[in-house]
């Protein structure tokens, strides 16, 4: 997962279900001003076959992209 921070900002990278439970926190931390990448394991982070949101929180702007896991 490669994102940028345009600004120094609180970054969040969460994975949520398709009905919206949060399944897990990859990034909870504060951030400076450049490019960033996120490798995820899904067999790490017990994710199974499926779709999966990802929703990445910079400061008060948040975007979320679709994914599937297929092992």
């Amino acid at each position: 997962i490669e994102y940028t921070v345009s600004h120094d900002a609180q970054v969040k990278l969460e994975v949520y279900s398709m009905i919206g439970d949060k399944i897990n926190t990859l990034v909870n931390d504060n951030q400076q001003t450049g490019k960033y990448k996120f490798n995820l394991n899904a067999s790490n982070r017990k994710l199974s076959n499926g779709v999966y949101f990802i929703k990445l929180t910079v400061g008060n702007d948040s975007f979320t992209k679709r994914v599937v896991v297929i092992q």
